[in-house]
C-alpha cells in the first residue's frame, strides 16, 4: 500500500491541499474573501471556477469528478467563551480549535492537556 502524502501548494490567491484517501482525493483551498466573491454566487460555482481559473489547480484537478458536497468555512477557528470552571478545564480542541494538520493546533492541544494534568489531579484526588 502506498504511503499517503498531504500535498500543500501555494495557488494564485492563497494555498491548497490534496490528501489522498482510499479511492479519492480530498482537495481544498484557502483563499482571501476578496477573491472568493469574484468566483460565483454559490459554493459549488466558486469551487468550479476556482478549479478552472487557478493556474495550479487547473493542472491537478483536470477533469476530476466531485464525489461529495462542497464544504465551505468562512472561519476555521473556534475559541470557547469559557475555558475553566469549578473542577473542570477545557483542553485541546475543546478549548479552541486550530486545524492540527496545517498549523500548531495538535501541539497546542497536547501541551495544554499536559499543563492541566497536575492542577486537575490536585482537585480531583489524583490520577
Amino acid at each position: 500500500m502506498a504511503r499517503a502524502t498531504c500535498i500543500r501548494q501555494r495557488i494564485d490567491h492563497g494555498w491548497s491541499w490534496r490528501i489522498p484517501l482510499p479511492g479519492r482525493v480530498s482537495l481544498g483551498a484557502v483563499i482571501g474573501s476578496e477573491h472568493v466573491a469574484k468566483l460565483g454566487a454559490t459554493k459549488e460555482e466558486r469551487l468550479r471556477h476556482l478549479l478552472r481559473q487557478d493556474s495550479y489547480l487547473r493542472q491537478v484537478a483536470g477533469d476530476a469528478k466531485r464525489l461529495t458536497p462542497v464544504m465551505e468555512y468562512t472561519n476555521y477557528q473556534l475559541v470557547s467563551d469559557r475555558m475553566v470552571g469549578d473542577g473542570w478545564a477545557l483542553v485541546g480542541d475543546t478549548a479552541g480549535f486550530i486545524d492540527p494538520v496545517f498549523s500548531s493546533g495538535l501541539f497546542i492541544g497536547m501541551r495544554s492537556a499536559l499543563r492541566w494534568r497536575r492542577p486537575l489531579a490536585m482537585f480531583s484526588g489524583g490520577f
